[in-house]
């Protein structure tokens, strides 16, 4: 299952895993609440603080779906970043 990050200014990236999300995002930027999370399942993720964890925190499905969002992701499907023009501010409270 892949897991996408879009990050405020719409730019997103495919992940293979969680682990994978983990070892690529900083925490001060998840604290800061730069990214959302996405599966291809469109299930968002949330984001807890773990001190024990080598990056600070873990990501967390939650039974929460925005399947505009997973529509746009999938529309521009890539394992390389790519941003998605019409993303906003908006979108990421739908």
């Amino acid at each position: 299952m892949k897991i996408y990050t879009v990050d405020t200014a719409g730019w997103a990236e495919a992940h293979e895993s969680a682990e994978s999300l983990e070892n690529s995002i900083e925490y001060i930027d998840i604290s800061n609440n730069e990214y959302i999370a996405i599966d291809d399942a469109g299930f968002l993720y949330e984001w807890n603080e773990n001190s024990n964890s080598h990056c600070g925190y873990e990501v967390k499905r939650t039974s929460n779906k925005d399947l505009l969002l997973l529509a746009k992701i999938q529309g521009n499907m890539s394992n390389d970043p790519f941003k998605i023009p019409e993303f906003n501010s908006e979108l990421r409270h739908s």
